[in-house]
């Protein structure tokens, strides 16, 4: 019998200037057509959350982020398992891929809650604005959990 995991998917707010970025997903999309959602992603095999994190985010909406991360919270859905990050942007120039049809900048749970979002997404929002007052961020780099970084260098022999 083949064991079947669970996949790894990442999704990111990303926040530019105290607003978070947040895209219609195309009718032809497997997983919640035609809903708003904040932008993720699928872990690819060989490829860290970060690395994720940072494909994606180009891919869908051509923004590069600074070097600020900070962990908001985990989700289930379906076979899938999600960890969601905020993340900051450069800038505020969207350039989305074809799979997602529009975007809007929000910052509140009020201006969510006016779209057809993604079940459960609005506490991704409250986290986010609360990691957000804090300023308690991380490098990418910091939380990159590479194999030198991950594997104790005794355990090697």
């Amino acid at each position: 019998m083949i064991q079947e995991y669970p996949r790894l998917t990442v999704t990111f707010l990303i926040e530019y200037e105290e607003r978070f970025l947040i895209v219609s997903r195309n009718q032809s999309e497997e997983n919640f057509p035609n809903l708003w959602a904040f932008p993720g992603g699928k872990v690819e095999f060989h490829e860290t959350v970060v690395h994720t994190i940072i494909r994606e985010v180009k891919e869908e909406t051509g923004l590069s982020l600074k070097d600020e991360i900070a962990f908001l919270d985990t989700y289930t859905f379906g076979k899938s398992v999600g960890i969601a990050f905020l993340v900051k942007a450069l800038s505020n120039k969207v350039e989305l891929c074809n799979e997602l049809t529009s975007y809007k900048w929000v910052s509140s749970t009020d201006e969510l809650k006016e779209l057809n979002c993604i079940p459960g997404i609005y506490n991704h929002l409250v986290y986010a604005k609360k990691k957000l007052k804090e300023n308690n961020f991380d490098s990418m780099e910091a939380i990159n959990l590479t194999e030198d970084k991950y594997i104790n260098k005794n355990e090697r022999g």
